[in-house]
């Protein structure tokens, strides 16, 4: 509530889960998939699929060469 579609087009979502914070370990690529459709899933409900479908929702947590890939292979993890 309060946020125009307008300054949700404009918006990047970051995901990191909450156990990941400053420890180095990182949710595994099926796991943050899992919570980036979830979160595109409810921006769909509260503006429109469309604008869901056009949000950048990254990932937060330790990315690093060897598990960048793997995470960016994810349908809704975009960066």
């Amino acid at each position: 509530d309060g946020v125009t579609e307008m300054e949700i087009r404009k918006t990047v979502v970051a995901y990191e889960p909450v156990w990941a914070i400053g420890t180095g370990k990182n949710a595994e690529p099926g796991q943050a998939q899992e919570i980036h459709e979830f979160i595109r899933s409810q921006i769909g409900t509260l503006f429109n699929p469309e604008i869901a479908q056009r949000l950048r929702i990254i990932y937060g947590g330790s990315v690093n060469p060897a598990n960048s890939e793997n995470l960016l292979s994810e349908a809704d993890i975009d960066g």
